[in-house]
């Protein structure tokens, strides 16, 4: 029987698409794909925001150990109080996070909000209000512009008129955001919002934590005002999950993450993260939000030089080189020490990379600071270790040992700093070497 073929012509589809040179292969589908245009394996889609607020103490010597934190918790914003940091300015620091901060003294307050480097990239608007209130408009592809604020509302002691001109303030940068937008406000805000919420249904979810004070009702109220939800109410998590500061004996939650109710909707999760070491009393409050359309991100390759082929008759090529170079130098050529490491370390450099090669390297989000080298590593590593130890036993000898390694890791962090490139370089390979004795 002939089969009547009428008007499908225009639907047909030629595999591969080479083979067919008909006027309706427009919109046919070749199989397999490697006959198009391959995929960028280093472009991938992000699915949602891991957006986190923490009360610091300050940024001083721990800029590097927080951008390691988000890192590793794969945290794309960061709401950060007491900085403690004066002016109003931006700087990188480190594995491509970047801070924007505002703060007029370096003994209190100081707020700022905290960029990886894909949404660094697409800061539209920054509103620096005073040294406790400070936003950042972002343009996200094929969606809503999303406004972070990040908020450090004065302590319950504080005067009331202080109190008074915080609140003032937010309401006013709140108020100025348009309706199709979409916000959040992450911060120490100082109150206690208790643990039903009492009569605030819809802002609170019912899963606080403690007795409700004045300064919690403020926070409820302005959340009934812009129609807000106190996100980290809505999940049930066990109180290690709720509490965000922890001093001895007293337990508070006292930091939040406020979202539109409308877009209560988009959050995962909501929880406290205790172990991290950075500070000992106020602890990372950390949410996920889903974003409504994906965003393509690009993640750059570190070049890596090719180690593996150290072993085999390359790595003797880069031996005897050295060798000869070691050979060939006098020390009283050079003006000093330092001159004369510096030259051998970019004779070594230069001579791996030309005898051993360099590949592309994995996908890497970026390179660490020359200075967070393994004396630093270390230091931080051992603090956090005896930290976990004293946050088990509570014991008040841990506590101090814990003390003494976090006032060392300080130290060690300052001193690592403020050494040239050619001197971390000396101390780091001298820290590698008495590794290698004591093992």
């Amino acid at each position: 029987m002939r089969q009547n073929t009428k008007g499908k012509s225009g639907k047909a589809r030629a595999s591969p698409l080479s083979d067919d040179n008909s006027e309706y292969a427009t919109y046919d589908r070749a199989f397999p794909v490697s006959d198009g245009i391959p995929k960028r394996k280093d472009t991938v889609p992000m699915l949602e925001l891991r957006i986190c607020t923490w009360n610091i103490g300050t940024m001083t010597g721990r800029s590097a150990e927080l951008s390691s934190i988000l890192e590793r918790r794969r945290i794309n914003i960061c709401c950060v109080q007491e900085t403690k940091w004066k002016g109003a300015k931006s700087r990188q620091i480190g594995k491509g996070y970047k801070l924007l901060y505002n703060g007029r003294e370096n003994t209190k307050n100081g707020i700022g909000i905290i960029l990886d480097q894909y949404l660094s990239n697409n800061v539209v608007g920054i509103n620096r209000i005073s040294d406790r209130i400070m936003s950042v408009k972002l343009a996200l592809n094929k969606q809503p512009c999303l406004n972070v604020i990040s908020v450090y509302a004065p302590q319950v002691n504080c005067q009331d008129a202080e109190k008074q001109e915080f609140w003032e303030e937010l309401q006013s940068l709140v108020t100025t955001i348009p309706p199709g937008e979409q916000k959040l406000i992450c911060g120490d805000l100082n109150g206690h919002v208790g643990m039903d919420g009492g009569g605030y249904t819809g802002n609170h979810g019912g899963f606080g934590f403690g007795e409700q004070n004045r300064e919690g009702e403020t926070i409820l109220d302005f959340a009934s005002c812009h129609d807000l939800a106190v996100v980290n109410t809505f999940f049930q998590k066990k109180d290690e999950h709720l509490i965000t500061y922890k001093s001895g004996n007293s337990k508070t939650q006292i930091d939040y993450i406020l979202i539109d109710k409308k877009d209560l909707k988009q959050i995962k999760d909501c929880k406290v993260i205790p172990g991290e070491p950075l500070t000992s009393q106020h602890r990372l409050l950390l949410t996920a939000l889903k974003l409504k359309t994906p965003i393509k991100t690009k993640i750059p390759r570190v070049e890596k030089i090719k180690w593996h082929a150290l072993n085999g008759d390359k790595g003797k090529a880069v031996r005897d080189q050295i060798i000869e170079y070691l050979g060939n130098t006098s020390p009283e050529n050079y003006s000093s020490t330092s001159k004369l490491w510096e030259n051998f370390e970019s004779f070594c450099v230069a001579t791996v990379k030309r005898e051993l090669g360099v590949s592309k390297g994995a996908l890497h989000s970026a390179k660490d600071a020359k200075w967070w080298n393994n004396r630093a590593k270390d230091s931080v590593a051992e603090k956090k270790r005896l930290f976990k130890i004293w946050q088990n036993t509570r014991s008040e000898e841990d506590r101090e040992i814990y003390i003494q390694a976090k006032k060392a890791a300080r130290k060690t962090v300052a001193v690592e700093r403020e050494r040239k490139p050619s001197q971390s370089f000396i101390s780091d390979w001298n820290h590698r070497l008495t590794l290698t004795y004591i093992k």
